[in-house]
């Protein structure tokens, strides 16, 4: 079952490359959640700023210990072990990245310029012929925003936020970097943890156990909770931090490269899911996204590890750092 909720975020991404006149009948339910915005206008994005964040010790990782005895709940296995970690202060974006706010890296040449990118991000961008995000839909008159049933001009879709695969997330953070004059990248799974232990009144612990429970104590897109497809940068804040979708609505590219915790132990069933993709090659996201429920959505998942050129139901959210461990 667990497995199939993987699949169900893979497939969610070929679904939303079918043409519309592929699904037949009325879509009904909350497969037609697909809202325009809360007053059903065009609407500009939210502006995003930097909000401080303190330095911390942070634990995370499921007791080894569980591993071969009874739990109370599933777990991967490169969920088992712990890892600790000293993080510096940092300064982290309020919301995901909005479509707005990707729309001027593109306005200003992002895809055509070759500095904002890797090597290897460049390669795939000129490989490709990629030139706008995957889900924004060029038109004689401007894009329009592909979401999972339907499509939507961009004049209403301003403050969604924009999926991006982590190559695109790179260039755009670059960019910014450079129009800001701030040392800005992507986060780490490390300072996600911060942000997600932030909110202890409204949300409890990390720890919390069924996504049911959870949802009751906050409100995230997640798990089709509230839609089909991602929902506006600022309409799900986390707890009273400050901060928006630090779970749910898209999960978050950091630069994190998927690695063993501590205590790591193969599991005997399943003994090549994790340990061939222990390498640079993968990096982790986290936050779940509209997509996620059962482990999928727990902030414990590291099932989230793909290479730079994979498309997942993913966006950005950006830190101001002079410090990096790519392995925290």
């Amino acid at each position: 079952i667990e497995h199939e909720r993987v699949h169900l975020e893979t497939s969610a991404m070929l679904v939303r490359q079918l043409p519309l006149d592929a699904f037949k009948g009325t879509i009904g339910g909350i497969w037609s959640r697909e809202h325009r915005s809360s007053d059903d206008e065009p609407r500009s994005a939210p502006h995003n700023e930097l909000v401080a964040i303190n330095a911390t010790n942070i634990t995370y990782g499921r007791a080894a210990a569980l591993f071969d005895k009874t739990r109370d709940f599933f777990g991967w296995d490169c969920e088992y072990g712990q890892f600790s970690v000293n993080v510096s202060a940092f300064n982290v974006s309020k919301m995901l990245v909005s479509n707005a706010e990707y729309m001027q890296f593109y306005a200003d040449g992002g895809y055509e310029t070759p500095r904002y990118w890797s090597e290897e991000g460049w390669r795939w961008t000129t490989e490709t012929g990629t030139k706008h995000p995957k889900f924004w839909r060029q038109t004689n008159t401007g894009f329009r925003l592909r979401n999972t049933f339907s499509e939507m001009d961009m004049t209403y879709s301003l403050a969604y936020p924009v999926i991006t695969n982590r190559f695109e997330a790179e260039a755009f953070v670059a960019w910014k970097a450079g129009k800001l004059g701030k040392h800005l990248r992507l986060l780490t799974e490390a300072e996600w943890y911060v942000l997600r232990t932030l909110s202890t009144t409204e949300f409890g612990s990390y720890h919390l156990r069924d996504w049911h429970d959870v949802l009751q104590e906050f409100p995230a897109n997640t798990n089709f909770y509230y839609f089909a497809s991602e929902a506006p940068v600022d309409w799900f804040e986390f707890g009273n931090t400050g901060l928006f979708d630090v779970v749910g609505n898209l999960h978050q590219h950091t630069l994190s490269v998927y690695h063993p915790f501590d205590g790591y132990q193969v599991n005997p069933l399943y003994v090549d899911f994790s340990t061939p993709f222990f390498n640079e090659s993968y990096t982790l996201m986290k936050g779940g996204s509209y997509l996620s429920s059962g482990n999928m959505a727990m902030a414990y998942n590291r099932n989230q590890w793909f290479r730079g050129h994979y498309f997942q139901a993913a966006g950005i959210r950006y830190v101001e750092s002079t410090q990096m461990d790519k392995h925290a």
